[in-house]
């Protein structure tokens, strides 16, 4: 899976990451990119408008 964003991992959490199988590992991009990608985290955004 690719993407805009780039990705830095530990070397542990990496070694982690690589041992999970392939559906795993794609979930978990996934769902990573859904949140940091969500309006609502966007720390720029003024809800008084």
């Amino acid at each position: 899976m690719t993407s805009e964003r780039d990705r830095e991992l530990t070397g542990t959490a990496r070694r982690d990451f690589e041992q999970l199988d392939e559906h795993t590992r794609d979930r978990i991009v996934t769902n990573l990119e859904e949140i940091i990608t969500d309006e609502r985290r966007d720390p720029y955004r003024s809800d008084d408008g």
